[in-house]
């Protein structure tokens, strides 16, 4: 984990959030890359930028959403780029940086699923849904896997801070539903 981090973790309790949420906001703004506001939302670091809300698990203040956009279009629409309407499957989807993406590319008549395992990050997924007021967008709590396994185990890896937790998701398999 790098010193960054390792501060952020640190500094990231209930009772210094009100001192680090206007702080990051500050570093963030100079900086430059379009973030406006810092704050967290029960947990969740909430980044009010320019192109939409942003929510991750620790505040960011070199979050450029401008080049996420254009990496996400270059990653995900170089084979096909979705039209009006469309539905996206997000597989794994994280805390959705491609999400605001995909839903302005389908459009309010289209529809984005997206596929998060992990509890915590399904949270800053959510927080992302609801502050961006996206309707065409559906978050769901299952992982994708090889069609022999049933259950997915999530552990936290070494040198990831926190309390050690074990999270066993519920699979489906492309058979199973219809």
């Amino acid at each position: 984990m790098t010193l960054a981090n390792r501060v952020k973790t640190w500094l990231d309790r209930e009772s210094l959030r009100p001192i680090v949420a206007p702080v990051s906001s500050q570093l963030a703004k100079f900086h430059g890359v379009g973030v406006r506001a810092i704050f967290c939302d029960q947990g969740i670091w909430m980044h009010q930028t320019s192109h939409g809300f942003f929510a991750y698990h620790q505040p960011y203040v070199r979050l450029d959403l401008a080049k996420m956009d254009a990496a996400a279009q270059a990653h995900f629409f170089w084979g096909y780029h979705p039209r009006l309407g469309d539905v996206v499957m997000d597989v794994g989807a994280g805390v959705g940086e491609e999400t605001l993406t995909f839903s302005r590319a389908v459009g309010p008549g289209g529809r984005v699923i997206c596929m998060e395992a992990h509890p915590r990050t399904l949270r800053c997924l959510e927080k992302l849904i609801e502050y961006n007021h996206l309707t065409n967008v559906t978050a769901v709590h299952e992982a994708a896997t090889e069609p022999s396994c049933a259950v997915a185990t999530i552990r936290r890896l070494p040198g990831i801070s926190g309390q050690p937790f074990e999270y066993r998701a519920r699979l489906f398999r492309g058979r199973d539903h219809h």
